[in-house]
C-alpha cells in the first residue's frame, strides 16, 4: 500500500547543503501553517515560530551554533520555540517536536531540503539563540530548521495553503529582525519579510 503521504514520509532526508536561492514568503508561511497543524496537548499549541531570512543573521547563528553551521549556506531558517502553558506545560517539547516533524515533511513535499538542528535541552545554544533573536521571557528555542532545495530546481508547488486559524497564526509566527539594535523583545504581530527582503 502506498500514497503520496507515505511516499513523502519514506523519502524525506536530512539535507545540509543548499542552493543559493531565496525561499518565498508564501512558502515560509505555508511551512509554518503546516507546523501548526500538528497535534498538541489539550490543543494548547505551546509553540512560537521565528522566521530568519537576513543573511547577516543566518551567518551569525551559524557562527555561534555548532550544530547549525549549514545556516551559512541556507537562505532561510525557521526557529521552533516552546512557550509552556500554565496547564500541561510539561508537554511543550512533545508539541514542538510534532510541529517540527510536520515542518520537515511539508518542506520535503514542496521540493525543499531541510535540516533539524537541535537546541534545547542544551542550555547554552538555547539561551544564545533566545538572546540573539530577542524572544520574550518564557519562550524557549528548541530547534532550528534550515531550508532550501538541494536537489533539482523547482519541486512540487503548494496546492493551496494549510488551514490554521488566522488569529492564532498571527500570534505565533514572527519574522526575525535580530539585526536591529533593539533586541529586547520580539514582535508578537505577524510580518513575513517582503519579497525584496529575500533578494
Amino acid at each position: 500500500m502506498d500514497n503520496e503521504t507515505l511516499k513523502t514520509i519514506r523519502t524525506r532526508r536530512t539535507v545540509r547543503h543548499f542552493l543559493n536561492e531565496p525561499v518565498s514568503a508564501e512558502t515560509l508561511e505555508t511551512l509554518c501553517r503546516a507546523a501548526m497543524c500538528a497535534p498538541s496537548a489539550c490543543n494548547k499549541q505551546m509553540w512560537q515560530f521565528v522566521v530568519v531570512t537576513e543573511r547577516a543573521d543566518l551567518d551569525a547563528m551559524a557562527a555561534f551554533l555548532p550544530s547549525a553551521k549549514m545556516l551559512a549556506q541556507a537562505p532561510a531558517a525557521i526557529v521552533v520555540c516552546g512557550e509552556p502553558a500554565e496547564d500541561f506545560g510539561f508537554y511543550w517539547q512533545q508539541d514542538c517536536a510534532a510541529a517540527t516533524q510536520n515542518l520537515l515533511l511539508a518542506a520535503h513535499s514542496l521540493g525543499l531540503g531541510a535540516c533539524w538542528c537541535g537546541l534545547f535541552p542544551r542550555e547554552e545554544p538555547a539561551e544564545a539563540t533566545a538572546k540573539f533573536l530577542g524572544v520574550p521571557a518564557g519562550v524557549i528555542p528548541m530547534a532550528v530548521l534550515a531550508d532550501r532545495t538541494s536537489r533539482s530546481r523547482g519541486g512540487r508547488e503548494a496546492e493551496g495553503q494549510m488551514e490554521a486559524a488566522e488569529g492564532p497564526f498571527r500570534e505565533m509566527v514572527t519574522a526575525a529582525r535580530a539585526s536591529k539594535k533593539d533586541r529586547s523583545r520580539a514582535p508578537r504581530g505577524f510580518r513575513f519579510p517582503r519579497e525584496e527582503d529575500l533578494q
